[in-house]
């Protein structure tokens, strides 16, 4: 697996172009340099530290994204998507459509390096929840 390159991939929520170059991404994308990507691991052992609160309930946590008190986002993954995941460690992940606009899968097709498909085929699906963590506390974004 190649690092640099912008995979289009069914994950465990939608469809979405993944890559461990953000750069590629935000080009990709067409979206502004800079802003963050949810990380995505095939489990707890890839996560950073996060308060004593968190714990069990991220370890628990199905098709969520949690955005830890630092302002990283990461999400657990499961079922084949995980599979590709582990191949990488981890990986960023966002939909694959053109910023702010919908999915459309000729732009997904032309846009990315690779195609991964496997029996469930491609279609866009609901998105993860999304839940920001504080150090006390917590709130649902999505």
């Amino acid at each position: 697996m190649l690092k640099d390159l912008v995979y289009f991939v069914q994950t465990d929520t939608t469809v979405g172009f993944l890559s461990q170059n953000p750069s590629k991404l935000s080009q990709v994308k067409q979206r502004v340099e800079g802003k963050s990507y949810i990380k995505a691991v095939p489990s707890t052992r890839y996560l950073p530290r996060v308060p004593q609160i968190h714990k069990n309930r991220i370890r628990r946590a199905k098709k969520t994204t949690f955005i830890y008190p630092g302002g990283e986002s990461y999400r657990i993954v499961d079922g084949k998507h995980k599979d590709f995941v582990a191949k990488f460690g981890w990986i960023y992940t966002t939909s694959a459509n053109q910023s702010r606009k919908d999915f459309d899968l000729d732009y997904a097709i032309k846009n990315c390096d690779v195609i991964v498909e496997d029996k469930r085929g491609l279609s866009p699906k609901g998105a993860s929840k999304l839940i920001k963590l504080y150090k006390r506390g917590s709130k649902r974004l999505r």
